[in-house]
């Protein structure tokens, strides 16, 4: 059962938006030299985030309109999708002000520009209870740890980067969510609710909390 659905709609033309989302990449890593902040975390959840939005299609959690055979296509699109989301939102967590951030910026324009030739559904991402749980126990190792090594003030500040982007999504016709298949505004806020304080919020910080305990001993 689909606790909640997480759909996304475009054109059918991938090249367009990702060149854009790869420009926009480009742009996060360079404010990230710019603002001397470092760049380890970025490419840690970038990597880990593309590892796990390429398993979403082959496992057809993530239903998209690539053929699943399009392994290439599939990995290419993955990456970017895993950087210009995990890996930006993991960095910006990290910024005294958030709200500095030219790729938060940029954001709402790129929103826009989306807008402009929304005709299919390009995603859908259903959510049911086993991945509900495993993110819930991923949640958990990171909010009982004591020596964090990815702050609880940076993961707040994920959980409202990720309402804002739902929202913004939302608002622009780009995202729609359901909650137990309802598909109202108010439902709709749960499930992205659901997707900025345990999946962007908590499950970031968590997956960095596990690589960091288990495969390296690097402090960050």
């Amino acid at each position: 059962m689909n606790i909640f659905t997480f759909i996304r709609y475009g054109n059918n033309t991938h090249t367009n938006p990702n060149i854009i989302k790869i420009c926009l990449i480009m742009i996060h890593y360079l404010e990230l030299i710019l603002f001397k902040q470092n760049t380890y975390l970025f490419f840690v959840i970038g990597i880990i985030w593309s590892l796990v939005e390429f398993l979403l299609v082959i496992f057809q959690t993530r239903l998209s309109v690539i053929p699943k055979q399009n392994y290439m296509i599939i990995v290419l699109l993955s990456i970017i999708r895993g950087f210009s989301e995990g890996g930006v939102i993991i960095s910006i967590g990290q910024y005294k002000n958030i709200f500095s951030s030219i790729f938060l910026i940029l954001s709402p324009i790129i929103s826009y520009y989306f807008t402009k030739n929304i005709s299919v559904q390009i995603s859908k991402r259903n959510v049911g209870y086993y991945q509900i749980f495993l993110c819930f126990l991923i949640s958990l190792y990171y909010l009982n740890k004591k020596d964090k090594s990815y702050s609880l003030v940076s993961s707040y500040y994920m959980i409202l980067l990720g309402f804002i982007w739902n929202i913004i999504g939302h608002l622009f016709g780009i995202r729609h969510s359901l909650f137990l298949n309802k598909n109202n505004f108010l439902d709709s806020c749960i499930a992205y609710l659901y997707d900025s304080i345990f999946e962007i919020g908590f499950l970031y910080a968590g997956l960095i909390e596990l690589y960091m305990d288990f495969f390296t001993k690097l402090k960050y």
